[in-house]
């Protein structure tokens, strides 16, 4: 049976140390200094403390609700490039005041790989941070705007979201069409390959590839979990387990469908 744990979390920091082992506690002071450099980096006007905290193949990803007037919801890209433009330009009338200090949330670290949620006055992040060769960065994220933080049909988001991930598995284990229905066709799948030298990269693994080999994991669907870290009106944070690799995964409503954007295998 597919089992999952919600977890509706007010925006706040969580007590670091209470959360995380002592090997662990270094890492999610590390997490929740790098959440609020990134923030902090609009605030500044200073996009080269944006950029300080992403990987360059980060995938950020949030929604444009009426694209091109045409009333469809369409998700918007924001690469490292578009982020040092905005680094430098969102904070330009100097609204934003430092009272409105950032807030970041550990939901989870897994050996290189972490869940963390950075919460502020005017919008809010859900990350995968990826530890590579030795260094914290943002690798995934699907971000909102403050006033879609609480969804206003949450037991029916909830359900949706439920609904995904259980598909998502039953995918795994063999079922190609509910796999691909999970799947959104800008998926971005990546996870840490190692260079002939020994050093690590972000290794991009195919859409169409995951959907060609389904059933070939070893995914059994009855003894497969997931758990929702968060989730909001428009976006998802989540892990899966399933059989022979978990991995972080991020879901995005679009046009009343929830799919999955983003995820890292673990």
């Amino acid at each position: 049976m597919t089992m999952s744990l919600k977890s509706m979390l007010p925006a706040g920091l969580l007590i670091l140390g209470g959360l995380f082992t002592p090997a662990l506690a270094d890492d999610a002071e590390e997490l929740d200094a790098l959440g609020k450099t990134f923030a902090l980096g609009f605030w500044e006007k200073s996009p080269e403390q944006v950029l300080s905290t992403v990987h360059p193949a980060l995938s950020k990803k949030g929604r444009d609700d009426n694209w091109r007037g045409t009333g469809q919801e369409m998700m918007e890209h924001l690469s490292p490039a578009r982020l040092q433009i905005l680094g430098r330009i969102y904070n330009h009338d100097d609204r934003l005041q430092k009272v409105d200090s950032p807030r970041v949330i550990v939901h989870e670290i897994t050996g290189n790989a972490a869940s963390i949620e950075m919460v502020n006055g005017e919008w809010y992040d859900f990350f995968t941070a990826v530890k590579i060769n030795g260094e914290w960065s943002l690798l995934n994220c699907v971000y909102g705007g403050l006033d879609t933080y609480q969804s206003q049909s949450a037991d029916e988001d909830s359900a949706a979201i439920d609904g995904v991930l259980t598909s998502y598995i039953a995918g795994l284990a063999g079922d190609k069409d509910r796999l691909e229905e999970t799947l959104h066709i800008e998926l971005e799948r990546r996870q840490l390959g190692t260079t002939h030298g020994g050093a690590s990269y972000i290794e991009p693994l195919a859409r169409e590839a995951l959907i060609l080999d389904a059933g070939s994991f070893g995914v059994e669907e009855n003894e497969a979990r997931f758990t929702v870290h968060n989730f909001t009106a428009r976006v998802a944070s989540a892990r899966v387990d399933a059989g022979p690799w978990s991995e972080q995964v991020q879901l995005m409503k679009l046009n009343g469908d929830w799919q999955i954007v983003n995820s890292f295998v673990l």
